[in-house]
């Protein structure tokens, strides 16, 4: 599991992530970043801050049923988390 430091928790957050996040597709996975300014905590691009988090959003075009979309997150969280050392920091 995540910790909750590394976890987008507001919808404000994800918002802004969609909205002006450069994103990446790849068949059905669909990768979104932004960078964050230390001092605010507000989405900037060339900031660096040691804070890196991520939110996972899955929906019912990948998976009607709620018991897989969870299933689906989780496997997402485990794999992100065997990967933070290797991400840069300062992104959402």
């Amino acid at each position: 599991m995540l910790p909750h430091t590394a976890r987008l928790r507001k919808a404000r957050d994800f918002q802004e992530v969609f909205g002006k996040g450069r994103g990446v597709k790849e068949g059905r996975l669909f990768l979104k970043a932004r960078a964050v300014n230390p001092h605010t905590n507000k989405l900037v691009v060339g900031a660096k801050s040691k804070a890196v988090r991520f939110g996972i959003v899955v929906s019912k075009q990948v998976a009607s049923s709620a018991v897989d979309r969870n299933r689906i997150k989780r496997l997402l969280r485990e794999a992100v988390k065997s990967c933070m050392p290797d991400i840069r920091e300062g992104h959402d």
